[in-house]
């Protein structure tokens, strides 16, 4: 697909989890991903609880059970389901939230480890924060994701939302410490790709 849409561009930008080799022959050239300003506004803490976001609202019975077997680890998620209130408490340790970019930062930013579908951008931000993180992928594109992702020490891959698997990574967690100057470094990298 990215050759189809791109075939007559005279460069492709690549946004990558690391500085690796483009390709002059493909006119291909790895850049920094383009992580949005609210990001860089918030210092990272290490909370007690789990920050995860849901895709679609059918994983909710997934980590409702898990939570279930573990009342005592505090989870706050992230759910796309329109129909929601803003706060749905199940009880004091399960708390889901509609969609709330800025929320959803600050929640990342506090949290001991997080699970989600293997989005992108949400994978860099939790890179960005140091934060463990459990990797579901739910289509081919996140697949590829959750695969680079964990060769820049992002987390683990899954296939359920199974909490236990991310609390077992959590003490051995070792990101990429070059990541964050990799980040700091897309401006310039994009200006010079664009006009050079």
């Amino acid at each position: 697909l990215s050759r189809i849409t791109s075939n007559r561009a005279h460069k492709n930008l690549a946004l990558s989890f690391r500085d690796m080799p483009g390709s002059e022959k493909k006119r291909i050239v790895t850049v920094p991903p383009l992580l949005r300003p609210e990001v860089f506004r918030i210092e990272p803490t290490k909370g007690d609880y789990i920050h995860g976001y849901m895709l679609n609202a059918g994983y909710f019975e997934e980590v409702s059970k898990w939570h279930e077997k573990h009342p005592e680890t505090p989870l706050r998620f992230f759910w796309d389901k329109s129909n929601a209130d803003e706060v749905t408490t199940i009880d004091e340790n399960f708390i889901l939230h509609r969609l709330n970019d800025d929320l959803f930062l600050q929640s990342m930013a506090g949290c001991m480890g997080y699970a989600t579908t293997s989005g992108f951008e949400s994978l860099c931000e939790a890179l960005y924060y140091r934060k463990p993180t459990l990797m579901i992928p739910v289509h081919v594109e996140q697949e590829f994701n959750a695969y680079d992702a964990g060769l820049s020490g992002v987390g683990v891959p899954g296939k359920k939302f199974n909490l236990n698997k991310l609390i077992a990574f959590i003490p051995s967690y070792a990101p990429d410490e070059n990541f964050r100057d990799w980040v700091h470094q897309a401006e310039e990298r994009f200006i010079r790709e664009i006009i050079g």
